[in-house]
């Protein structure tokens, strides 16, 4: 994305026109509710080049990594909900 979420934060605490706190852009990844952790930053700059990757590739595979967690969870909790739904509706509960 070009600006360190921090610097963005910062940004808007100096009597911009939005909200203090705030980063200026939305972001798709603050409606993610979990973090994935991988390996530190440096190393996988290291494993990239290795591979021939650039580091936006490795950068955009960490949030789409965290994207698919969500996902995940989102599923398991919509088929929970719906098995206790079904239950509920059996004659004998």
């Amino acid at each position: 994305s070009g600006v360190d979420d921090a610097d963005a934060t910062r940004a808007t605490n100096g009597g911009g026109d939005g909200p203090p706190n705030l980063p200026r852009r939305y972001d798709p990844r603050y409606k993610v509710n979990a973090a994935v952790l991988t390996a530190p930053r440096p190393e996988l700059e290291r494993a990239a080049r290795r591979e021939r990757l650039p580091a936006a590739a490795v950068d955009e595979y960490r949030r789409v990594l965290a994207h698919h967690e969500d996902f995940r969870q989102r599923r398991s909790l919509a088929k929970l909900v719906k098995l206790a739904k079904d239950k509920s509706k059996l004659p004998i509960a």
